[in-house]
C-alpha cells in the first residue's frame, strides 16, 4: 500500500499543507521547516495504539500562531492519509478483503483515507481525540469505525517514513518542505 497523499492541519508549524506523495519522495528543506513534523505527524497515525483512551498528541503538537497562543486555542488538528492504488488491480484481492468496507473505489483505483483528529472541547476542558476513515466525499464510513480495521491499516501500511537532510546553497525561501519526485517510468 502506497501513502500517495497527506493533508496536515493545525499540526506543529503547519497552519494547512497537502502534499502529493509517490513511491519515493524526498523532503528537502533548511532547519525547522517541517521535515520531521510532517514525518511525525505519518508516524502518530500509523504508529501509535489509537484505542486506548488518551491523546497521542503533546501540547507541542498544536500549531500556535502566536508565543501567547495556547493549545487548547489551535483549532481542530487534523491529519489525513490517503493510500491509493497507482492504477488498476494494484492492490491484491487480500488487502481489500483485509480492510472491508474502507477499501473504497475512487473511480476505478481503490483508496484507503484515514483522518486523525483533536481539538480542544471547553465543556471538558480537555482535548477529544477522534478518526474515522472516509469516502470519496471526505464523509466519514460509519462501518469502519472499529479498532480492528485500524490496527490492520497500520499492519499493512508498512509506511517507515525516513529522510536525509540534504545540505548545498544557501536557500532562505524555505518556509515549508518542498518535496521532489522520482519521474515515472
Amino acid at each position: 500500500m502506497n501513502l500517495s497523499k497527506v493533508i496536515i492541519e493545525n499540526f506543529r508549524g503547519f497552519k494547512r499543507i497537502e502534499v502529493d506523495l509517490d513511491s519515493i519522495t524526498v523532503l528537502i528543506g533548511e532547519n525547522n521547516t517541517g521535515k520531521s513534523a510532517f514525518l511525525d505527524a505519518i508516524r502518530l497515525c500509523l504508529s501509535r495504539p489509537l484505542s486506548r483512551r488518551g491523546n497521542p498528541f503533546e501540547d507541542h503538537d498544536y500549531y500556535l500562531p502566536t508565543d501567547k497562543s495556547s493549545p487548547g486555542d489551535a483549532g481542530k488538528l487534523s491529519v489525513t492519509l490517503d493510500f491509493a492504488e497507482t492504477k488498476k488491480g494494484e492492490w491484491v484481492p487480500d488487502i481489500v478483503q483485509a480492510l472491508p468496507d474502507v477499501a473504497v473505489l475512487h473511480g476505478d483505483l481503490y483508496h484507503v483515507t484515514f483522518r486523525l483528529t483533536s481539538e480542544f472541547d471547553k465543556g471538558i476542558n480537555d482535548f477529544v481525540v477522534d478518526w474515522d476513515f472516509l469516502d470519496p466525499t471526505n464523509k466519514p464510513i460509519p462501518r469502519g469505525k472499529r479498532t480492528q480495521v485500524l490496527v490492520m491499516l497500520q499492519q499493512l501500511s508498512g509506511v517507515n517514513p525516513c529522510f536525509e537532510t540534504v545540505f548545498g546553497g544557501h536557500t532562505s525561501d524555505f518556509d515549508q518542505p518542498r518535496v521532489l519526485r522520482q519521474p515515472r517510468s
